[in-house]
Order: C-alpha cells, then sequence, then structure tokens
C-alpha cells in the first residue's frame, strides 16, 4: 500500500482542531504518508493572510514535531508568488502515485465551496478527497446536500461514501475534536487571552517570542474591525445586515450597521448577546442603549461605531438607508468561517 494523504490550508496558526485531523489520518488511517501543504493564499479568498510564509512554516513544524516519523512538510505551494491551485499540487504527486492512492484531505466547511475550485472536475479525476469534520457539524445526508457542481459526478453516495463516476471516492470522517477556528485563535491573542486549549504551547511561545500577531494595546481598539466582528454576528443571527463608512463625512460617528431581526424579542436578545460578544472580545460597553424595552428599533451607541437593530416591519417605516446615500457602504463579512 503507498495511500498518500495531502492535507492543504493556511495553518494560521495551526491549532489542536488540525493536530486532531493529523493525528487522526497517521494512527486511525492506513496512509503510508501524510503531506501537510501550507497554502500561499486562498484563491478564493481575497484577504491576505495574517501571518508571514514563514512563520506559519515554523509553526507548522513545531506543533507536528511529535508525528516527524510519520508525515512530511511540502513547502511548494508556499514559495509561489501567485496563488497556487491544489490541481498543480496534485499533478506533481501524480508523477510517483497512482489516482487511486492520493487522497486530498479538507474539512466540512471547505467541501461546501469544492466546485468553485479550478479544474475540480479534472481535480476528481486525479485524487480521491476525505473530507473531516468535527461536531456539531454532520456529513451531508444525500447527494442533494454536496455542492451542487459536483452532484453530477456522483454514481452513488450512502452511509458518508460516494463513488463517483471518475472512479474516485469522497469519504466523510468525523473526527473527535472541538471545533476551533483560526480566527478565534487570532483574536484571542491579539486580546491576550489563555490559550491553553487551542494551541500548542510552543506555538503559542513562537507566537508571542516572534510578535507573529501584534497584541491589542488597552484602550487602542480599530473600530473598522469592531464593526466587521459586529456583521459577522449580525449575518449570522439577523437579516439583511447593511455597514456605511461615514470617516470622509462631518458625522459623529464613524461607522453604523443596521440589520432587521424577526421579531421584537429577536431584537431585543440579539442586541444583548452583541453588548456581551464586544465586551468580551474589546472590553468596551456602550456609552448607550436604546430601545431595548421596546424591541422595535434598539440602538447601540459605541462612540465611533451605532449599531441599529429594527424588528423588520420598523425598519421599513424608518428606512434609515435612503438618509446615507452619499456614504461608503462597506463589504462586510458573512457568518464566522471555520
Amino acid at each position: 500500500m503507498n495511500k498518500t494523504a495531502i492535507f492543504g490550508g493556511t495553518f494560521d496558526p495551526v491549532h489542536f482542531g488540525h493536530l486532531a485531523c493529523i493525528r487522526h489520518l497517521v494512527e486511525e488511517m492506513d496512509f503510508s504518508d501524510v503531506v501537510l501543504v501550507p497554502t500561499s493564499q486562498n484563491p478564493l479568498k481575497a484577504d491576505k493572510l495574517p501571518a508571514g510564509r514563514n512563520d506559519r512554516l515554523q509553526m507548522l513544524q513545531i506543533a507536528t514535531r511529535d508525528y516527524a516519523d510519520h508525515i512530511q512538510v511540502d513547502d511548494f505551494e508556499l514559495n509561489q508568488e501567485n496563488p497556487a491551485y491544489s490541481i498543480d499540487t496534485i499533478k506533481r504527486y501524480l508523477q510517483d502515485h497512482d489516482p487511486s492512492d492520493l487522497y486530498l484531505v479538507m474539512g466540512l466547511d471547505t467541501f461546501a465551496e469544492f466546485d468553485q475550485w479550478k479544474d475540480f472536475d479534472k481535480l476528481i479525476e486525479m485524487t480521491n478527497l476525505l473530507v473531516v469534520s468535527r461536531p456539531p457539524h454532520r456529513r451531508p445526508f444525500g447527494v442533494a446536500d454536496l455542492p451542487e457542481g459536483l452532484q453530477p459526478h456522483v454514481h452513488t453516495y450512502e452511509r458518508g461514501f460516494a463513488m463517483l463516476k471518475t472512479e474516485r471516492t469522497i469519504e466523510f470522517v468525523n473526527i473527535n475534536s472541538d471545533d476551533i477556528s483560526s480566527t478565534d485563535v487570532r483574536k484571542k491573542l491579539k486580546s491576550g487571552k489563555n490559550l491553553s486549549s487551542l494551541i500548542d504551547i510552543e506555538v503559542e511561545k513562537y507566537i508571542v517570542d516572534q510578535k507573529v500577531y501584534p497584541l491589542r494595546v488597552e484602550g487602542e481598539i480599530d473600530f473598522l474591525e469592531l464593526t466587521k466582528f459586529v456583521a459577522q454576528i449580525l449575518n449570522e443571527r439577523a437579516m439583511n445586515c447593511m455597514g456605511y463608512d461615514f470617516t470622509d463625512m462631518e458625522k459623529l460617528y464613524d461607522y453604523t450597521l443596521v440589520a432587521s431581526a424577526t421579531s421584537t424579542k429577536a431584537a431585543q436578545a440579539l442586541s444583548a448577546n452583541i453588548k456581551d460578544a464586544i465586551k468580551e472580545e474589546f472590553g468596551l460597553a456602550p456609552y448607550g442603549m436604546e430601545g431595548r424595552e421596546d424591541g422595535r428599533w434598539v440602538i447601540l451607541d459605541y462612540g465611533a461605531v451605532i449599531v441599529h437593530i429594527f424588528y423588520d416591519f420598523a425598519r421599513q417605516e424608518y428606512h434609515l438607508e435612503g438618509l446615507w446615500k452619499e456614504a461608503k457602504q462597506l463589504e462586510l463579512p458573512g457568518p464566522e468561517q471555520k
């Protein structure tokens, strides 16, 4: 057997969720080789990665030191100036492997976008897919739950195992590990919070010693970051979230968000959740809150940022967006990506 697992990702930083997957590949599955491929940049995401290439490589090597005899770290994609594509990496490994022995490993959230990858239809001729999920995420129930572009390529699907028409397979594996995101780790790092349950202690030491991620200075708040933080919460729990930038206009605030809740009670609960989340993440309390008792229109005032949460029908009455036509509309993040 010469089965090889190729596990790519930004690893920014590598955390216990990644390590649980690596441990499962090494100890529980019959792979002769496990290859970790840190990427230079996700082609589907335009944002620049917070940590540099060398730092991510060093952190990955430190975190996997106990498995040095069982894995290798391939820095080919990391050294490319332009975004690297998985199909090019797989082509390199096909020089020494049969397609039936190659397995491309990815998380369930990444798999959801698989039909947007470059030449994904050719990729499923060249390698098998191994899709890893952690609780509370569940594997797809049927073909209809797979990425739309992939569905025509499926021959059969049953109990987390798909046989493709290309003669390759997709296998879904559940890992018993906490659901951790690199984004959450970076936020806690910047706030100086305890990370013992999230990342390897030696990786944390490297991050601190090398100042990989800048710490947030007490009292220093990036209000655009705060705005986008709140927008993620609103996009998870509310409807039609809009954001506006007033920094080039003569206003008492720099940014504002407006979103709709499905009821007055939902608006009240959401405003309380946002207040608590900002307090925990940024150590900041609102200067004022209005409308929470009624719930038709709740306003949270953070000085530079104003958050408006409407019961949806009340929002239609006031139509604040009409008053902000001259403001620049913000590009807001969607729900938190793991």
